[in-house]
């Protein structure tokens, strides 16, 4: 009978061989470095395989009291030791480090705008319409804020706004509260930074289990991108934050249960537990998603549900789904008890008012598809996509890393088309690239080929950043009066007293008619200075 037990150790080491026959027992004891450590072992043991073997050939035939035993042991010193597990996990951490560091660095990068004469500043004016109802619900702990009588008065509003983001800045403000007074503003402030954040280690997580060549191309895109971080940036309290997170993680737990396919999971028992595990885990972020905003989490959610259904018929009431469903049905429950009113879709209406209305925001303009700005959100990459979905959707291979990816390429070109649109699509498109991409290039085998095409992509996203962290006379002069408009704002924002709708409208427009004059003046001089 033979017994081996080994354990790697760093220092001195003493190989004990005990020998016992007959009842006696000898000790041999010597020292050795670790590095001799497997040359030893594998001398001993075969000297020992060697002397046995025609023992053990004639086992039935000798008596157990005349076997021989042998027992090995390799007693350390109970040090650290530098396996595969410890540098796994030691390069685990640096790249975490490194993505954290990226995507905080990009999401702060406003901290000039921000933080003015040590108050806090948001970028847009809808934030403070945001922190108005934290401070709301500060004020009276429970509530659901269904109007708005500090807008529009006296009349007031019915915002599209609900209230998970609102007790999720005052929960954050509650843990900033032993460090600084001003916990509302500050809260307000790093939460969309702190979800970005979060939605980066998530990736890094999953990117990783679904053991993706090219995830970094992923994560990159994900921290750098501009318009993702204007979706998450330092002083923009906005709910389409905490959207990008929760689509992030429905989409990914979407694509992590569809990966083996419904026939696979429903015959082997450990793809239904872990594709049931990721059912619970969309239909929770697909449930939560769809309570903070109703609009384009609910579009999304729709197609995801279309496309899933045409490919697979029975996958939407699988056995592995149920769980998924309940949780989400349950939380669409909870949001309509609590809220207690319907979301509003006037999005779609086409009164004067609201045209004249939308014409002042951003993100409900148009982007041209020839519109250079494409190329700043996504890099040169965005132009081989197309070809990309081909090669991947004609020339699937089950099983490979990225398969089950047909309703995200399917978001995709629909995100486009929405971003056309309407501009607040972009969030989501870019989002949903940046998911995209590592599967795209997945037939791609060189990786030096792949890490040099994305690195020449990036060009117009690293120049938006150029142009953004180190600006010209022209651009800085722009920053200061968007910065003075930030200001008048915020002003016109902590009024204790009520103004007058009038009033309050035509200082608006006055403000929303100088950025206008100078965002002309300055396409004006840029086009001048480029030529």
């Amino acid at each position: 009978m033979l017994e081996s037990k080994a354990r790697s150790a760093s220092g001195v080491v003493d190989c004990i061989f005990l020998i016992q026959e007959h009842g006696l027992d000898t000790r041999l004891s010597y020292t050795c470095q670790p590095f001799r450590i497997d040359l030893i072992s594998i001398i001993v043991t075969s000297y020992v395989l060697r002397g046995l073997k025609p023992s053990i050939s004639r086992q039935p035939t000798l008596e157990p009291s005349r076997v021989s035993q042998l027992k090995f042991r390799i007693a350390d010193c109970g040090l650290r030791t530098w396996d595969g597990a410890v540098i796994r996990a030691i390069l685990s951490t640096i790249e975490i480090a490194l993505l954290s560091v990226l995507i905080l660095a990009t999401r702060c990068a406003n901290y000039e705008d921000v933080f003015v004469a040590g108050n806090v500043y948001f970028v847009d004016a809808d934030c403070y319409a945001r922190m108005t109802r934290v401070r709301m619900c500060h004020a009276n702990p429970g509530l659901i804020v269904r109007h708005h009588s500090f807008e529009n008065y006296p009349e007031g509003t019915t915002p599209h706004t609900t209230a998970p983001f609102d007790y999720l800045i005052l929960g954050l403000s509650l843990l900033l509260k032993p460090f600084t007074a001003h916990t509302l503003d500050l809260a307000g402030a790093f939460v969309s930074p702190l979800l970005a954040l979060l939605g980066g280690w998530f990736l890094w997580w999953w990117s990783r289990r679904m053991k993706f060549r090219y995830r970094w191309v992923a994560l990159a895109l994900y921290a750098i991108s501009p318009i993702l971080v204007h979706g998450t940036e330092l002083g923009r309290p906005d709910h389409q934050s905490l959207a990008i997170l929760l689509v992030t993680i429905a989409i990914c737990a979407e694509w992590s249960s569809q990966c083996d396919g419904p026939r696979a999971i429903e015959v082997n028992r450990p793809y239904l537990r872990t594709s049931r595990l990721w059912s619970i885990v969309s239909g929770i972020a697909w449930g939560l998603a769809i309570w903070n905003s109703a609009y384009e989490s609910l579009v999304l959610f729709l197609i995801v549900t279309v496309v899933s259904v045409l490919e697979e018929r029975q996958a939407l009431l699988a056995r592995s789904r149920r769980a998924g469903w309940l949780c989400f049905l349950l939380i669409i429950a909870m949001a309509v008890l609590i809220e207690r009113r319907i979301p509003s879709l006037s999005i779609f209406h086409a009164n004067a008012i609201f045209k004249n209305w939308a014409s002042t925001i951003g993100e409900l303009a148009h982007v041209s598809p020839a519109n250079v700005i494409w190329l700043r959100w996504c890099g040169y990459f965005l132009l081989l996509t197309p070809v990309l979905i081909w090669v991947r959707v004609r020339y699937r291979r089950d099983g490979a890393p990225g398969g089950g990816a047909l309703s995200i390429y399917v978001l995709l070109v629909a995100t486009y088309f929405l971003t056309i649109w309407q501009a607040r699509w972009g969030y989501f498109f870019a989002l949903i690239f940046a998911l995209a991409l590592p599967a795209l290039l997945e037939p791609i085998k060189s990786r030096a080929a792949v890490w040099i095409a994305f690195v020449l992509s990036i060009f117009p996203i690293l120049r938006d950043w150029d142009e953004r962290l180190w600006p010209n006379e022209m651009q800085l002069a722009w920053r200061m009066e968007q910065r003075n408009e930030a200001v008048q704002i915020r002003d016109l924002a902590v009024r204790d007293t009520p103004v007058p709708c009038a009033v309050v409208a035509f200082a608006l427009d006055c403000l929303l008619e100088r950025a206008a004059r100078s965002r002309r003046k300055f396409a004006r001089k840029s086009k001048r200075h480029r030529r």
